[in-house]
């Protein structure tokens, strides 16, 4: 055979050989998938494995999914397609016990009156009435149902969590009940202060409130408890003002009785509407606490002050519009939050707002963990009362100075404590002696329980926006203020399976050098930028006495008033553009500092790679020459 033949030959049997092999793994490998990004994102956690191995009877998943109007749609259309890949993963990880069907409900079928039955929300995307399914409603052997009424695609990093938090709830036959104790209209409906015009629309619910009734059942006990009612799995004590001595006994006995807690207080809360007067600082205090039960537990919060860190401040709008670095507004990215704790470990960053310095007692009878923590570098305290009259993030940057200490602003408590109220029970309203039976002098159960030195993290300026899709409103996270809550709670009730898939959610990459270099060049500029604002201020401060009241009028100068004013026009000209230049110094190195990122990742790697290539050909070609010459030159 000759060697035209043989390459003929040799070339058919490799593509044969490669179409059996594509129709192979085609078929034997279709379930297998290789997950390359970092954090294994696209693989079922632990989590999700444990809550699917421990179903202990079939259940039932049924996606409806409107196939045809998604496919107008490639971003829809691909998060359906990643929706039911990942539902497939489900059922092989099942061990029988999670029957998949997908049903596509056509306009006026059974299946579309079914799927609107089951609650599921089918917008109408065209005039002949075809509607837009994407949802899913799980249900067990008796009837009981879960049901995923939209599956938003801005939801994606979501998706594993939801799917499983259906199945627990399904298994848990109930939702965990969580007691809040809060003067701050955390449900909603508040109706308007008096003097304000009744008519107005009650105060919607607050973000953090509608997302954890995503997934537990929250109740509102008030703020006069003589009790804690016995089917409370846990208490959420947020910003407790002036609370009665019956109150603290029946949060002291609850907790000395293995009940688990969380408590929110806040030296200077932004968001208390009760601080909320017409005039800058004549409203109530925005300060809460919990001293009563603090000095049992062997835990304080300083007084009076606000910690901040430059090291980790968030950028901020400015009063001027611009965005300033505030220290007391701190992101906590993953090396300030305590990664040895499941409700902290793997989170993305939290924002924290003039919260507390919290310090633990010498003859704390409590273990005490920090969770939060800033930087010693930048770590320091400031005097809430600045914040009384108005919060200037620029003037808070120029006067806050770091001491060189870190500050610590959430704790995880756990132990037994004795009771803050030794003698008993405190006296009823009118003085009359209460039952003491059943007090409790120290605890009968461990105590479990968290303190957070801010109240406003839990408000969605902080930590979420409201989105509308197809006529619908959803919560989107931005940062991981509601999963750190909400791991809390599940951590707290016993249910850690949940945290490791939400621990994946809203995980930032920012570029931390170029974090670094805006630090830098803030701190650079700053400096410079505050000069050039006074003297630009006090130049327009001199033209407005010169012009007097009654500027927009024709005036008459003199001479040398007219000089002047020309003179103090230029150099507020001239201020102007030393202040443009600023900024633009101020940003220069960082956009450099991207564009060079850009280049190295999109030009410099992908030509290294090309070039690394380019020469192992060029080495293999010579060195086949080398042997051809040496072939021929033996046969000569």
């Amino acid at each position: 055979m000759n060697k035209n033949k043989l390459s003929i030959v040799s070339m058919g049997l490799a593509l044969a050989l490669f179409l059996a092999l594509n129709l192979f793994t085609s078929v034997s490998l279709r379930s297998m998938r290789a997950d390359l990004t970092e954090g294994n994102l696209f693989t079922l956690s632990d989590g999700t494995r444990n809550v699917l191995a421990g179903l202990d009877e079939p259940v039932d998943v049924t996606f409806y999914w409107s196939k045809e109007q998604t496919a107008e749609n490639p971003m829809l259309n691909a998060h359906a397609r990643r929706v039911h890949e990942l539902l497939e993963e489900y059922q092989a990880h099942a061990q029988g016990n999670l029957r998949l069907q997908v049903v596509e409900p056509l306009a006026f079928s059974e299946e579309e009156d079914e799927a609107l039955a089951a609650g599921l929300r089918g917008p109408q995307v065209d005039e002949a009435g075809n509607r837009l399914f994407l949802g899913l409603v799980v249900r067990n052997s008796v009837d009981a149902v879960e049901t995923m009424p939209f599956l938003d695609p801005r939801r994606e990093s979501f998706l594993e969590y939801d799917l499983t938090r259906s199945l627990t709830r399904l298994a848990d036959q109930g939702l965990k009940v969580v007691g809040v104790l809060s003067p701050l209209p955390l449900a909603g409906g508040a109706q308007p202060p008096p003097g304000m015009p009744q008519q107005q629309q009650p105060e919607p619910a607050w973000a953090i409130w509608e997302f954890l009734s995503q997934s537990l059942e929250l109740r509102d006990l008030g703020t006069t408890l003589t009790h804690v009612p016995a089917d409370i799995d846990v208490l959420l004590v947020i910003h407790p003002k002036d609370l009665s001595p019956s109150t603290e006994y029946a949060l002291d006995q609850y907790a000395l009785a293995g009940g688990r807690m969380m408590v929110f207080v806040d030296p200077f809360s932004m968001f208390d509407p009760a601080g909320q007067a017409a005039q800058p600082g004549m409203g109530a205090s925005r300060s809460s606490s919990l001293d009563t039960l603090f000095k049992a537990w062997g835990i304080a919060m300083t007084p009076g002050q606000i910690v901040g860190d430059v090291e980790s401040a968030d950028r901020t709008q400015g009063n001027d519009g611009r965005p300033v670095a505030c220290p007391v507004v701190m992101r906590l990215e993953s090396d300030r939050l305590d990664q040895h704790d499941l409700v902290t470990k793997g989170l993305g960053a939290l924002v924290t707002l003039a919260a507390g310095e919290l310090t633990i007692l010498e003859d704390s009878p409590l273990h005490a963990a920090p969770l939060f923590t800033t930087t010693s570098e930048g770590g320091g305290l400031m005097d809430a009362a600045m914040l009384q009259f108005s919060f200037d993030p620029a003037m808070i940057a120029k006067t806050f100075s770091p001491d060189g200490k870190a500050r610590s602003t959430a704790f995880r408590l756990t132990g037994e404590f004795k009771s803050a109220f030794p003698d008993g029970p405190p006296s009823g309203p009118d003085g009359e002696p209460v039952d003491a039976s059943n007090h409790l002098a120290e605890s009968s159960a461990p105590f479990n329980g968290i303190v957070v030195s801010d109240v406003d993290m839990l408000h969605e300026y902080l930590w979420a926006r409201r989105r509308n899709m197809l006529g619908m409103t959803f919560i989107e996270p931005v940062n991981s203020n509601g999963n750190f809550v909400t791991n809390a709670v599940d951590n707290l009730t016993g249910s850690n399976d949940l945290i490791s898939l939400r621990s994946r959610q809203v995980q930032a990459r920012p570029f931390t050098r170029k974090q670094d270099l805006r630090r830098e060049a803030d701190k650079r500029f700053r400096d410079r930028y505050d000069e050039f604002n006074a003297q630009l201020q006090a130049t327009e401060q001199k033209i407005s006495e010169l012009q007097g009241p009654n500027s927009e009028g024709a005036m008459n100068f003199s001479a040398e008033q007219e000089q002047e004013l020309a003179s103090l026009l230029a150099e507020r000209d001239q201020l102007r553009k030393d202040l443009r230049k600023v900024r633009f110094d101020l940003n220069r190195d960082i956009e450099s500092l991207g564009a060079r990122l850009q280049f190295l990742n999109v030009i410099a790697l992908p030509g290294m790679v090309l070039l690394v290539g380019a020469l192992l050909l060029l080495m293999r070609s010579r060195s086949s020459n080398v042997r051809k010459s040496a072939s021929i030159s033996h046969a000569s």
